[in-house]
């Protein structure tokens, strides 16, 4: 699909997909598992109607997820698939296919070729355009591939404790709560089905992440009660929920009790103890445990040493720290993490003459090889706090003292600094030392810091030059750069803050023809881009059309965005306002829904269309429907309209929503002066002034008190009233603007 924008044929970067019914075919490579037509029993013997992103070589493997089912066996329980491997055929498709009759399948999860690697799995699989919830689409399936498993486990006949553990195994690599996993565990008890070691340890680990160090001890317990034996494995997850809990008594004991069991204790679980004893400064504790470690024959690693320089240099105890963090290197183990914290307490420079100047010893017979790491851990340190001239200093040193030779990692984290410090110059210039002194091959994450250090740059020449420039790099044969997502949102962005729209609709060009999959930056980019160009409400609500249902445009800030355009444009329809909004809040969470819709209430408002269906009352009826809390800005604008027009039935019902919100404790309107002030003139128009003097109490005095505004209100009130309201601004100690009044 595409529209035309000026003089640029411009096509979103997102797969679009047809509705039903649709002759076009899909250029996109993930719009491929859509037949041309529905299946047939012919083509289910050869399985060409199912989706390719459904059907993989792995399929029937994977379809013995449940490892008690043969191919036979799956055949009985899915009458429309034969006994036989799927073949793994290729062909477009143009239409989406009816309901599958079978079982659906669990889906190959081979990222895509076409796709540059570094993406998440959610980027691998982007959701179709026109269908955000199908679950027919690639990505859907992915993630609940359990869900198929479980399907296919409750159905078998005699399923085992192998088909149980692999189930297990996939809640638990989906992030899967205990939960569903303790029902399968006692569905399992009812078919008889004895679990196993594999079956407490999964649910083990899923209480790890998402429980209780009370429930963890549960099954432990429940495991051995059982007559089974736990390995080290299955008392890991107790021991990490007691320090990350900082309850350090807790997991000494639990220790104690493993050791109690015959259970070798391991590095891991004394460096978590340590590392929470080490948060809260417990040096003798510390010290305690590395003797035990040593009583033990538990070897201390890098991580155990970092920690305790960490705790020493926290305590300003330099000479311990510069003790732990050349006994580090004594042993045979670089420190890294120890540089970090022993700069805490000791100048970099002198850490590097502490490092050449470490005597030999018979553990260490040579001097101390500054590695690649030691030295970028240096360098990178000495960036962080953002002195730069003793990161070139410390780089000159290594370069002649060290023989080290810069890598892609040192040059990286000079360049993210400059990003960082908006130093366009100098991160151009350190690329081109990089490529033509150094010789070093630059990577396409170099390239996207520069990238970002741009925004801050001369102008979008200078964009568009190094977007030429990573091309040229990336059709070169056997290049390390490949342009990325992340890249082009650091072109957008760039775009963004130079508000040239031309340049952003180019940048979406070249994702479009690159097929890489969009992430909500893109579009959040994009549209920021066009707002601050001042690109007509109109042609950006056209463009809007076009992604609007795609899952990851469904963003606040590109909802912000377009909303904002629509309002810049007094052209624009109101009718598309309100649809905006409208759409918005079926896309968007409550509170950011409530932003929305309040914004367009208030332009709504402005431009008149406030009354019907489609203007403002009906935009604030539906967000009631939806049970969405609406600002007091948007109830302000919608008073103000009554004001205007006298409409005192209508004023009414929409405070009857506004006591609503006080009642459940929504405060917010009871803060706004001009809420106030348009809701006492709609009393005062009434004379309800015992309703004025009820609401005067409920206000947050120091919003109304010493306003002239108030004077102005109370002119024809009675004498009473006054006086009640009066007795309650002095009682602020601010009197009205008229100056004191006898009482």
């Amino acid at each position: 699909m595409a529209i035309m924008c000026g003089q640029l044929h411009f096509c979103f970067s997102l797969p679009l997909l047809p509705h039903h019914g649709s002759k076009i075919a899909c250029a996109h490579p993930s719009a491929r598992f859509y037949p041309t037509k529905a299946p047939t029993e012919a083509s289910l013997d050869t399985a060409t109607s199912l989706p390719p992103a459904h059907r993989s070589d792995k399929m029937v493997l994977n379809l013995r997820i449940l490892k008690g089912l043969n191919q036979s066996e799956i055949a009985r329980l899915l009458p429309g698939l034969k006994a036989r491997p799927l073949p793994a055929l290729r062909q477009t498709y143009s239409t989406r296919p009816p309901p599958l009759t079978t079982a659906p399948f669990l889906p190959n999860t081979k990222p895509r070729e076409d796709v540059s690697p570094g993406f998440k799995m959610a980027d691998r699989y982007p959701l179709p355009l026109e269908s955000s919830f199908d679950p027919d689409n690639p990505r859907v399936h992915a993630y609940s591939a359990s869900r198929h498993a479980r399907r296919l486990f409750f159905a078998h006949p005699a399923p085992n404790v192998n088909a149980l553990n692999t189930l297990l195994t996939l809640y638990s690599r989906n992030g899967g709560r205990p939960g569903p996993m303790v029902s399968l565990y006692d569905y399992a008890l009812e078919r008889g089905i004895e679990p196993d070691i594999i079956t407490y340890n999964q649910i083990i680990s899923a209480y790890g992440k998402h429980g209780t160090a009370q429930e963890i001890h549960r099954w432990i317990r429940k495991a051995y009660d059982k007559g089974l034996t736990l390995s080290l494995h299955s008392w890991v997850p107790l021991v990490m929920c007691h320090t990350r809990a900082g309850n350090i008594e807790a997991a000494e004991r639990v220790l104690s009790e493993m050791y109690s069991h015959g259970i070798a204790l391991d590095t891991q679980l004394y460096n978590a103890i340590i590392g929470a004893m080490c948060v809260k400064n417990m040096v003798a504790d510390m010290e305690r445990l590395s003797r035990q470690m040593k009583d033990s024959g538990i070897p201390m690693d890098e991580k155990t040493w970092s920690r305790f320089v960490e705790v020493y240099a926290n305590c300003n105890d330099t000479t311990q720290a510069i003790w732990a963090f050349t006994e580090s290197f004594n042993v045979g183990l670089e420190s890294p993490f120890g540089i970090v914290h022993l700069s805490k307490v000791l100048p970099l420079r002198d850490i590097l003459e502490l490092l050449h100047s470490l005597p030999l010893l018979p553990t260490r017979p040579c001097p101390v090889r500054i590695t690649p790491v030691i030295a970028n851990a240096l360098i990178g340190q000495a960036v962080r706090i953002n002195d730069f001239g003793l990161a070139f200093f410390l780089l000159s040193e290594l370069k002649v003292r060290d023989n080290f030779q810069p890598n892609p990692t040192t040059y990286s984290m000079i360049i993210d600094a400059y990003a960082k410090d908006g130093d366009a110059k100098g991160a151009v210039s350190l690329l081109q030392t990089m490529k033509e002194e150094e010789g070093i091959e630059v990577d396409i994450v170099i390239y996207t810091q520069v990238m970002t250090a741009l925004s801050e740059g001369p102008g979008m020449w200078m964009v568009e030059s190094l977007i030429k420039e990573v091309h040229e790099a990336a059709a070169v044969e056997g290049s390390k750069v490949v342009p990325n997502i992340y890249f082009y949102n650091s072109a957008l962005k760039c775009a963004s803050a130079f508000c040239d729209a031309d340049a952003a609709l180019n940048i979406m060009d070249e994702i479009i023809s690159r097929r890489i999959a969009t992430d909500p930056r893109t579009i959040q980019y994009f549209f920021r881009t066009l707002l601050a160009s001042g690109m007509s409400g109109r042609r950006v609500w056209r463009l809007w059309g076009k992604v609007k249902y795609s899952v990851v445009s469904a963003s606040f800030k590109s909802s912000h965005y377009v909303l904002l355009s629509l309002c810049q444009d007094e052209e624009v329809p109101t009718e598309w306002i309100w649809k905006h909004a409208v759409e918005s809040m079926d896309r968007l969470d409550y509170g950011r829904a409530g932003t929305i819709a309040g914004l367009a209430i208030v332009e709504l408002c402005r431009r008149g269309s406030w009354d019907g269906e489609d203007g403002a009352m009906g935009l604030w009826n539906e967000a009631a429907r939806r049970r969405i809390r609406m600002g007091p800005e948007s109830i302000a604008a919608l008073l103000h309209c009554c004001v205007q027009e006298d409409r005192w039935v209508t004023a009414e019902v929409i405070w009857e929503k506004v006591e609503e919100m006080i009642r459940v404790k929504d405060m917010s309107v009871l803060e706004s002066p001009e809420v106030a002030k348009l809701w006492m003139q709609i009393l005062a128009q009434q004379a309800r002034w015992i309703d004025i003097q009820n609401y005067f109490r409920r206000l947050d005095q120091s919003i109304w008190a010493g306003e002239a505004w108030v004077d102005e209100l109370l002119a024809n009130a009675p004498q009473d009233v006054k006086l009640s309201i009066e007795k309650m601004a002095i009682e602020t100690g601010k009197g009205f603007t008229d100056g004191e009044r006898e009482v």
